[in-house]
């Protein structure tokens, strides 16, 4: 079966449906996860500081070294890993796109590197 624009659009949008958008939504819930959690602990430590019995509590649960500034951290490299994640994601679907568009529908050699391209994408999504 020859390699047609059409059959590599379908194979893009696939990969995107079923690969690219599952790991970002993932990777977005994620870091909103992380975002309440940390949230939850500022929430605490100020609970702590209002009301001494807080305190017994919250070193009964195991969050009684709250720092601040380890939770600045955390929010700041759940920022980071977020962007990074979603942004190489979000190129490699681009990538695929504008390579496609650049082919023309006669061209064998460029449609089957979008066609190489896009098994590498998938094998690199499997692991």
């Amino acid at each position: 079966m020859p390699i047609t624009k059409e059959h590599l659009r379908l194979a893009i949008d696939r990969y995107e449906n079923e690969f690219v958008d599952p790991e970002i939504s993932g990777i977005t819930r994620s870091f909103y996860l992380q975002v309440i959690y940390i949230l939850i602990l500022v929430i605490c430590f100020a609970l702590a500081n209002m009301n001494p019995s807080w305190n017994s509590v919250l070193g009964t649960l195991g969050l009684g070294g709250l720092s601040l500034k380890a939770s600045s951290k955390t929010i700041s490299d759940a920022w980071e890993k977020f962007r990074k994640d979603r942004r190489t994601m979000m190129m490699s679907m681009t990538d695929l796109r504008v390579r496609l568009d650049l082919c023309s529908e006669d061209d064998e050699s460029c449609l089957r590197d979008v066609e190489s391209r896009i098994r590498q994408y998938l094998e690199e999504a499997k692991k």
